[in-house]
């Protein structure tokens, strides 16, 4: 099955999204079958805002990306099972 190319406004934070998930909250992350500590959850939703990696569906003035529900979705699939992201 061939993906279709997304446009600039999808695929940026789409890869922003990736970037931090891997480089920063794969890191951090809880052991396989652990839960997220609420100090190190609170953490990385901080660092994920100031990435601009946070709650791509939430308007601007709400602390999020302000994108449509099509154009967040591919972030939000980014985020995946993430313990600190996307809310």
């Amino acid at each position: 099955m061939t993906s279709l190319p997304l446009f600039p406004d999808v695929a940026e934070p789409r890869a922003r999204t990736r970037r931090f998930v891997r480089e920063v909250v794969a890191v951090a992350g809880p052991a396989p079958g652990r839960r997220l500590d609420r100090t190190t959850r609170d953490r990385l939703r901080a660092a994920a805002r100031r990435a601009g990696a946070l709650a791509p569906h939430v308007p601007k003035e709400r602390g999020g990306q302000g994108l449509s529900v099509e154009h967040g979705s591919p972030a939000l699939q980014e985020a995946g099972p993430s313990p600190a992201l996307p809310s």
